[in-house]
């Protein structure tokens, strides 16, 4: 067996709450983490000024010390000539070796004329809450998913996913998460992914965007996928095996209390306790929108909330044991 430590942070391209941009800050806050490999959201590559036209994941990797894979979800022309592509999306920094990274692209839903949003379908706009057939009237910000291959000093491997999904409308999200199942089968038909035998080990790691219940997420559970504090959970139960369907719906329940309950402490300014492994806002977290699922011969032994840092999300570490 061989121990691995991975996270996944949103750094909101290294901006803090005093409105500074500060990557020092930043690699300062993921080392902290020390973890093995991890996974960035939000992360700017010549940019612009916000950002200082700075290669972020490049001068993350030197601060750290530790390989990068850069996957640019949005790429843009230079301001002028001889400059670089701006370019924004995800990355990966580890302290083993990279053997590949491929960034692929993850479409979004059909329009339609409804023009809810987010806000909406939380707020219970008619035909938006629960419903991911419901079209979106604006086309997303591309979104992708970077596969990065990672082989450690003893020869254990690691098939990274790092990915940030929409943040507008369900719908795309549920298209951009078959599309992720739809690459990892092909992956694995071809032989350019893990196995689903337990021979291979997978892990998803980033920001989805919706709760790991959501009904826009079931793809992954469906295809094999094991959310790591879900299964964490069901490990540890006290009373032996909790039949899926029952804990499912017992974890929707309870999930969604403790987010009301927390919504409505922080409205009324009362003081409470956050609900277990929520990230995101940072200062008083109420949804978990920052995950890890794994897939094949790969099991999580703990996974913790880390403390609030200088981005609005809250990074998630976990331990994993790989088969050999």
């Amino acid at each position: 067996m061989t121990t691995w430590r991975v996270a996944t942070w949103n750094i909101r391209h290294g901006l803090g709450p005093d409105g500074r941009v500060d990557l020092e800050r930043t690699a300062r806050e993921i080392a902290a983490l020390g973890a093995d490999v991890i996974a960035l959201q939000e992360v700017d590559v010549a940019f612009g000024a916000r950002s200082a036209h700075e290669d972020q994941a490049a001068r993350l990797g030197a601060l750290l010390g530790m390989s990068v894979a850069f996957g640019a979800a949005l790429d843009l022309p230079p301001e002028h000539d001889g400059a670089p592509r701006r370019r924004y999306g995800v990355a990966l920094l580890t302290r083993h070796e990279i053997v590949s990274s491929r960034m692929h692209p993850l479409p979004g839903a059909p329009l339609d004329a409804w023009a809810g949003t987010e806000a909406d379908e939380q707020a219970g706009a008619p035909g938006a809450d629960g419903d991911i057939t419901s079209r979106p009237a604006s086309a997303p910000e591309p979104r992708g998913v970077l596969h990065v291959r990672v082989a450690g000093a003893d020869g254990a491997g690691l098939d990274v996913r790092v990915t940030h999904l929409d943040a507008t409308h369900r719908a795309h999200r549920a298209v951009q998460v078959q599309e992720l199942v739809s690459l990892v089968a092909a992956g694995e038909r071809t032989g350019c992914g893990s196995a689903p035998d337990g021979i291979g080990a997978a892990v998803l790691l980033g920001d989805l965007n919706a709760e790991p219940t959501a009904p826009e997420l079931t793809a992954l559970p469906r295809a094999g996928w094991r959310e790591a504090a879900d299964q964490l959970l069901h490990r540890r139960g006290a009373h032996g095996p909790v039949r899926a369907d029952r804990a499912d719906r017992a974890v929707r329940l309870l999930e969604g209390g403790r987010r009301l309950l927390g919504a409505l402490r922080a409205l009324c300014g009362v003081p409470g306790r956050r609900p277990d492994r929520a990230t995101h806002p940072a200062r008083f977290p109420l949804r978990r929108l920052d995950q890890v699922w794994l897939r094949g011969g790969v099991t999580a032994t703990s996974l913790e909330v880390g403390g609030r840092g200088s981005s609005d999300h809250r990074p998630v570490v976990a331990t994993l044991r790989l088969e050999r």
